[in-house]
């Protein structure tokens, strides 16, 4: 009787103990498995994601921009400015250079007669072959681009310009272009004051004629008036241009100089950039990581 109650009572032998935890260790193993194929299938998937919706990020970027190209106010056809009797003035070029319709003589980010502007990067026209790991050094391709960016351009990758006016006008209210010994001054809606800072790009445009300047001053946010005087970036005054404006149907727009390109972002990763001119020089800000380069057809 006393030995049953010691077999009832005995517990698990060595052999029986080694095979239990054989048993644990490969269940363990196998969910060890399971859960890194899940954690390396998750970081995948979320890395395409992630691509993906950088792209898409990128391409509403860039096709909202590209869609704007060129426009300025409510005439859209370009070619209406550059007759022989324009109807664009910039006042980035002198009166000399405005009457001889110079335009190239303006830095190139304030060629607003130019909508559109690609830089074919060397060596990456169609048909070539490119080697992402082989590029290194500072940019180089055709026409020679100025190294006026921060971070400076990718090798190997090309550059696009854009200019044009941007969509969100403010009504003229007032306009004088000759105040006799003061600068010209235009007015707008004083609730649309803050549209004008000192030292931004503008410019006026109707249905018949644009013209794009930098603002001297900011708007009043009493008066919405400010100055457009003949220095900083202003080369020329309104002369010429007193009658040609129909103030009924002028709008006062920012003048948008934009730069897409690539450039190694922190930590040295190429990302796409986008560079905006603002009167003071460019300030480029990231827009997508993991970008390797900007190919134009």
């Amino acid at each position: 009787m006393s030995l049953n109650k010691y077999n009832r009572r005995r517990g698990f032998s060595l052999v029986e103990l080694m095979v239990a935890m054989i048993i644990s260790a490969l269940l363990l193993l196998g969910l060890v498995q399971i859960f890194g194929a899940s954690s390396a299938a998750y970081r995948s998937n979320m890395g395409v994601a992630r691509t993906q919706e950088g792209s898409r990020f990128a391409m509403d970027f860039l096709a909202r921009d590209l869609r704007m190209a060129g426009y300025m106010g409510c005439v859209n056809d370009m070619s209406r400015f550059m007759g022989a009797q324009p109807s664009f003035f910039s006042h980035f070029l002198t009166t000399a250079q405005r009457n001889t319709l110079n335009y190239n003589a303006a830095e190139f980010g304030l060629r607003f007669n130019v909508a559109i502007q690609g830089y074919e990067a060397t060596g990456t026209n169609i048909g070539s072959v490119v080697d992402l790991a082989a590029l290194a050094g500072p940019w180089a391709g055709t026409p020679a681009f100025p190294a006026v960016l921060a971070p400076a351009p990718r090798a190997g990758s090309d550059i696009l310009v854009l200019r044009f006016f941007g969509s969100d006008g403010a009504l003229v209210t007032g306009f004088n272009p000759t105040p006799g010994a003061g600068a010209p001054t235009v007015s707008i809606e004083p609730a649309r004051a803050g549209l004008v800072t000192a030292g931004g790009l503008y410019a006026l445009g109707d249905c018949n004629i644009a013209s794009v300047f930098q603002a001297t001053t900011a708007a009043n946010p009493t008066t919405g008036t400010f100055n457009v005087a003949t220095s900083g970036l202003n080369q020329s005054g309104f002369q010429g241009q007193e009658a040609l404006f129909g103030l009924a149907s002028m709008n006062l727009y920012r003048a948008e100089s934009l730069i897409y390109y690539v450039a190694e972002g922190p930590g040295g990763v190429p990302s796409l950039y986008r560079a905006t001119a603002t009167g003071a020089g460019w300030n480029s800000e990231e827009i997508v990581e993991g970008v390797e380069m900007l190919q134009l057809a």
